[in-house]
């Protein structure tokens, strides 16, 4: 039983630090957040997103600032974690982006030390705010993505272990400011076992 526990959160891990490491659809690193002004499409129309109209302007410029640190974050670890190795880069990506890196960089350290190694990219579908707060050290932001991670695979001891979540399903990652301000940080990451649209 502990072993299956154990294979369990190895996965569940895999998925956080390597799931992380992702690509939009179309092999660009931005996913699909719009501009800070959309464009009229027609008169009176934009091409914002439905769900934008929920939130004020400094919301969605909080949410903005937070994708883009994420969006950072993919394209910063992607070369760095493809070896699974628990690397001084590795480390350094960890420390630069989460406020609990040093659990995960435990956890990078039994991926290796077990021989568990995730190849291939997880595509980012879309993207929006289900939370966005301001404060006067910046603020909080929850994420929405839908992610295909279809073209992933996960190995131990070179076996192939079966996937912890459908290929298309939602995931939801917070990020905040630290107190006194600074750049979002990664508090909170986790993988739904719910499909895109649901």
């Amino acid at each position: 039983m502990n072993r299956l526990r154990t294979a369990a959160a190895a996965l569940a891990m895999t998925g956080l630090i390597m799931g992380l490491s992702a690509c939009s659809s179309d092999d660009k690193p931005t996913t699909t957040h719009t501009s800070t002004k959309a464009a009229p499409t027609a008169p009176g129309t934009t091409d914002a997103p439905d769900w934008e109209a929920a939130y004020s302007p400094e919301q969605l410029a909080v949410y903005r600032e937070a994708l883009a640190r994420l969006d950072a974050y993919e394209r910063d670890s992607q070369p760095i974690f493809a070896d699974g190795k628990a690397s001084r880069q590795a480390k350094k990506i960890l420390q630069e982006y989460f406020f609990t890196y040093r659990y995960l960089w435990g956890s990078l350290r039994y991926l290796e030390d077990n021989n568990y190694k995730t190849t291939g990219a997880v595509k980012v579908l879309s993207s929006e705010a289900t939370r966005a707060e301001v404060s006067k050290d910046g603020g909080s932001v929850t994420i929405r993505q839908c992610v295909d991670a279809s073209d992933t695979e996960t190995t131990h001891n070179g076996e192939v272990v079966a996937p912890a979540y459908a290929a298309q399903h939602l995931r939801e990652v917070v990020l905040s400011t630290p107190a006194g301000g600074g750049k979002y940080l990664i508090s909170e990451y986790e993988n739904k076992d719910t499909p895109c649209g649901a």
